[in-house]
């Protein structure tokens, strides 16, 4: 074997690094190569860039890294009119000569910038930021902070759920109002645990509720319960997405009350106010944030 095959066995393969920006779901694509590189059918341009090795946390899954760019790049001023977690960027390797493997170095969001003498310092973190974020249990909000039914809130929701029987599927007033979800006319079928038919219930009970029927699951968009007199009665279940297929007549259907986190509701439909976590006097409208005003 001569001297060259030698030294062509023992070089590395030729490898380029892609780096893409993502910006309000914009894709800004370059590389660290010495010419522009064209992969899975985009162009990556050639440009003066670098990054830092991996930094980690100790006891943290969170990964960072710093990336050094041209300031006069597009991406770059764009940074300034836009919030950081819309922004994120992708490392990726690929070998020039077997572009069929590809190595993920990085993914994650652009947390800082720093611009000095023609150069953009951008600060990254990896998505695994979001295990070092502390949620709170509990938010300071007028709306209830439980889930229906859960631990906090301790509803029962079997007890509320009675089923109805479909008189049929199609609207005699060609109603529009919810064209995507679709609606059923209902008749009363059985009661619940507290011996409560449909027809018992004010109307708009069951919305944001739960429907079951033949197996599938839908969101309430709105319950009407309404009796016009003289034996006129309209009960429809108006539904939020529509069923596979349309119901028909005697067709059984079960019902689940939903709830709006509201006060009300909470009252109103499930006498559950001592179990409300939430702070409904809370003023929509911030007074510190303009100032007190001179009447």
């Amino acid at each position: 074997m001569g001297i060259y095959e030698l030294h062509a066995e023992q070089q590395q393969p030729l490898a380029a690094e892609l780096y893409t920006f993502t910006l309000d779901g914009m894709p800004y694509r370059y590389t660290s190569y010495e010419q522009s590189v064209d992969y899975g059918g985009s162009t990556y341009a050639r440009e003066a860039i670098q990054r830092s090795g991996y930094n980690r946390r100790v006891s943290s899954r969170s990964i960072s890294i710093s990336v050094k760019v041209p300031s006069d790049l597009p991406f770059v001023s764009m940074l300034n009119q836009l919030t950081y977690e819309t922004a994120e960027i992708s490392i990726d390797k690929i070998f020039l000569d077997h572009e069929e493997f590809i190595y993920k170095i990085f993914r994650g969001s652009i947390t800082g910038v720093k611009i000095r003498r023609g150069v953009c310092d951008v600060s990254c973190a990896s998505f695994f930021n979001v295990f070092d974020l502390s949620i709170p249990k509990i938010f300071v909000q007028s709306y209830c902070n439980n889930t229906l039914g859960d631990d906090f809130c301790r509803v029962q929701l079997q007890s509320y759920k009675l089923t109805v029987r479909v008189v049929n599927a199609v609207d005699p007033w060609g109603d529009t109002k919810y064209p995507m979800g679709g609606y059923f006319h209902v008749e009363d079928h059985s009661t619940d645990s507290f011996g409560n038919q449909y027809s018992d219930r004010p109307e708009h009970f069951f919305q944001q509720g739960e429907c079951s029927i033949s197996g599938e699951k839908r969101y309430i968009s709105d319950s009407i319960n309404h009796d016009w007199g003289g034996g006129a009665q309209l009960r429809v279940i108006h539904l939020h997405y529509p069923l596979s297929s349309t119901p028909t007549a005697g067709d059984i259907v079960t019902l689940q009350p939903g709830c709006n986190k509201s006060p009300s509701d909470c009252v109103d439909k499930f006498n559950n106010l001592e179990n409300f976590v939430g702070f409904p006097y809370i003023p929509s409208v911030n007074p510190y944030k303009w100032g007190i005003r001179k009447l």
